[in-house]
């Protein structure tokens, strides 16, 4: 039991820690908390740490592999350079998590590592939005902050869009929504998880990610479309339901090439 509490604690840590982007320390670049972490656990597990590949792992490598090259070439190579230190530290990060994930898997429950760091992650970030519009005082003082962050708040056309621990309000809708749909479909929630599905949700709506409220509803629509076609068994209705799921696929395609394209539909939209 202890040795889950600890592994439990440490995964909780790590993933905390990768979501929390806007923790860091300016040393000429940007000493992320997740960087400290990673490093610590790898540390703390250098004895039977091992590389674990899977043949997916090796196109991962070759396409990090072939962009560093590139940018060997590149007219800025300091840039290429920090970015290819970037790449080292995201690989090391990958490997890590991936060597807890399979070699220490009977020491944790997952379900409770992601309970622990999607609460840490989500009531932090509203803290840090309510926090932002406390400093902002009210609406009308919005334009004041446009294009600007305010703690976990920023200020995007006069839109207080949520962005809590992370870089942006976009990427706090990407990784929200995991947790979201994560403990969305959770069989058997008890009355904090549900809250906490709750909690997520509004700080989605807060974000006013478009692109996180579009791949939630992709997401939904599959879902209820699967749910619907397993009570159709014959295969006239199998091959009606493949010839659904590509016509919805080839809507949302058109719908997203049409508010690109047309501003007076992305104007609607908006």
């Amino acid at each position: 039991m202890a040795l889950n509490n600890k592994y439990n604690n440490i995964l909780t840590l790590v993933i905390s820690a990768i979501f929390s982007q806007v923790l860091y320390v300016d040393l000429g670049f940007a000493l992320k908390l997740y960087m400290v972490v990673i490093f610590a656990v790898l540390l703390s597990n250098l004895t039977d740490f091992k590389l674990i590949f899977h043949k997916y792992d090796y196109v991962l490598l070759v396409f990090f592999l072939y962009y560093c090259i590139t940018s060997l070439w590149s007219m800025d190579q300091i840039s290429s350079l920090r970015y290819i230190t970037g790449i080292l530290i995201i690989l090391l990060t990958y490997f890590v998590l991936k060597h807890l994930l399979v070699k220490k898997q009977k020491y944790f429950d997952l379900n409770t590592i992601v309970f622990r760091s999607g609460s840490l992650f989500v009531y932090f970030s509203l803290a840090a939005y309510i926090y932002g519009f406390y400093i902002i005082g009210s609406f009308d003082a919005l334009w004041e902050y446009n294009s600007t962050a305010v703690y976990g708040l920023y200020v995007d056309r006069n839109i207080p869009r949520l962005m809590g621990l992370a870089n942006g309000p976009n990427f706090y809708g990407l990784y929200a929504s995991f947790l979201f749909l994560y403990m969305l479909f959770k069989k058997g929630k008890d009355k904090y998880e549900v809250f906490l599905t709750g909690i997520t949700f509004v700080t989605i709506l807060l974000s006013f990610s478009r692109g996180t409220f579009l791949a939630i509803i992709i997401v939904l629509l599959f879902y209820s479309l699967r749910k619907i076609f397993l009570f159709l068994p014959t295969f006239r209705f199998r091959l009606i339901r493949i010839r659904s799921l590509l016509t919805v696929f080839l809507l949302v395609i058109l719908l997203l090439y049409a508010y690109e394209e047309y501003e007076v539909f992305g104007d609607m939209v908006d």
